[in-house]
């Protein structure tokens, strides 16, 4: 079988051959309609290139180009992006774009048939009042291109804003008062009076608060003027008692009965002294004096008992009682002084 390849051009016969089923191979020159047939080299090596490139692109991983001519159209805070492919020969593997707007990185990413794929979208999202750029990136199965040249820059529209204007219409009334010369003075009258009342009632009260204060004042000086004669007896009669019960002697015959009832007389007269005392205070000093008494009397008594009983004491009973008389006798003392200054007449 014989194969041949022409060039396109002309009428000139490149290249003969003859399939090894004739069993030769041969390569003729000559003349076909009276042109010169010549083998040409250098045209058939570029001819089968152009055979096989095809083939060869098609099986090895093509990095495609960036898309040409970048635009955008502003919307409202979004933009229309708009590109052709590259027209380097690759667009025929590209299978999508990705547009991405500088700043914010906001992107879309459209796709379709392999060499047919859309070449516009629009990203959404951005802030109105901003200029924005955009850049596209070609994808194919296998990679993507490096972005394009950026497009022109654009600036998104905000919301429009609706401002409410509320009109309002002022009515004004005006009232034509009449005012008589006698009401006048009437209503001036009026007023007067009740402020000569108002005054009225108050020096009315500060007399009243006076005369009450006066009267709290003298019934409090009658009831001290009563009570302190009783009180400063009682003081008297036990500081008298007081004296005879320190003077006791410490075990043997004494005059202790005697002396007991004496201070227990002066402690019944600080009790009814207490009873009538006209403030807290003073009822607390003729009390105190009171369980004094009764209190130095009965360490007096423990003491003597102590000191007479058959059985001799110890040494430590005896230090306990001789303590406990003189605690006794240190709070006496200090109720004597106290109810003294409570029954002192005020000073005038």
């Amino acid at each position: 079988m014989l194969f041949g390849w022409c060039d396109p051009g002309s009428d000139t016969l490149l290249l003969s051959y003859c399939t090894p089923s004739h069993d030769r191979k041969r390569a003729s020159m000559g003349s076909r309609n009276g042109l010169k047939v010549r083998i040409g080299a250098a045209v058939l090596v570029g001819s089968l290139a152009t055979l096989v490139a095809p083939v060869a692109m098609a099986g090895a991983e093509v990095t495609p180009g960036p898309p040409i001519n970048v635009t955008a159209s502003a919307g409202l805070e979004k933009a229309s992006v708009s590109w052709s492919a590259p027209t380097d020969g690759t667009a025929t593997v590209i299978t999508g774009y990705t547009a991405s707007s500088t700043p914010g990185g906001v992107s879309c990413t459209v796709t379709g048939a392999t060499g047919s794929a859309p070449t516009t979208c629009n990203i959404v999202g951005l802030t109105a009042g901003t200029p924005y750029t955009f850049q596209v990136i070609s994808l194919t199965q296998t990679g993507q291109s490096v972005a394009s040249s950026p497009s022109a820059p654009i600036t998104p529209t905000g919301a429009p804003t609706t401002t409410a204007v509320t009109t309002t219409t002022a009515k004004t009334t005006t009232t034509v008062a009449k005012t008589t010369t006698t009401k006048a003075t009437t209503s001036s009258s009026n007023s007067s009076m009740w402020i000569w009342i108002v005054i009225g009632v108050v020096v009315l009260a500060l007399i009243a608060g006076g005369i009450a204060m006066y009267v709290a004042s003298t019934r409090r000086k009658e009831a001290d003027g009563a009570w302190i004669p009783k009180a400063r007896a009682g003081l008297e009669t036990a500081t008298l008692a007081r004296g005879l019960l320190m003077v006791q002697p410490q075990g043997g015959d004494s005059q202790l009965p005697e002396v007991r009832a004496q201070a227990e007389d002066a402690a019944r007269t600080l009790d009814r002294a207490a009873a009538q005392a006209p403030d807290e205070a003073r009822r607390q000093a003729a009390s105190s004096v009171a369980e004094g008494l009764r209190g130095v009397v009965f360490s007096l008594e423990a003491e003597h008992l102590l000191r007479t009983n058959p059985t001799a004491p110890t040494a430590e009973a005896l230090a306990e009682a001789d303590l406990s008389r003189r605690r006794r006798s240190a709070e006496l003392d200090a109720a004597l002084a106290q109810l003294d200054v409570a029954t002192r007449p005020p000073a005038n």
